[in-house]
């Protein structure tokens, strides 16, 4: 008599989910934190202008990012969202901070800050940096 496997399928995408939903992938592992956690990175030291809801140029420094990079996301928390895939991040400096960084355009550096997700239109990346500080010039 030939035996007769019994494949429960709604049994193992249950118990496949669930795993997939438990287990930290590496990527949201190596994300970065939203504020007031302060974090740390490298890339090149930006200027560009972009347009307001209005339509007129607006200009900031922006640090580009040579890898992508990913936020942790809060569940319930629009404020956090994950993100992913950012390879820009824009700054928010003071005109002290424009003049002292303005030396670095197109060099890298690595800063250090507060990140927050991009919430009005004047915000024109996913992601974006305050409480700046250069932490290095890199070579």
């Amino acid at each position: 008599m030939a035996s007769t496997r019994y494949c429960d399928l709604p049994k193992i995408i249950s118990a496949a989910t669930v795993l997939a939903l438990t287990t930290p992938s590496p990527a949201k592992a190596d994300c970065l934190s939203y504020g007031p956690t302060r974090v740390s990175i490298a890339g090149t030291l930006n200027r560009i202008v972009f347009s307001n809801p209005r339509g007129d140029p607006e200009p900031y420094f922006v640090l580009r990012l040579q890898q992508p990079v990913c936020m942790t996301g809060e569940a319930r928390d629009e404020d956090k969202p994950f993100l992913s895939d950012i390879l820009a991040i824009q700054l928010l400096l003071t005109e002290t901070q424009y003049a002292q960084f303005r030396p670095l355009l197109g060099k890298r550096v690595r800063l250090s800050g507060s990140l927050v997700a991009a919430e009005t239109g004047h915000h024109h990346t996913p992601v974006i940096m305050g409480d700046v500080v250069l932490a290095e010039e890199q070579k």
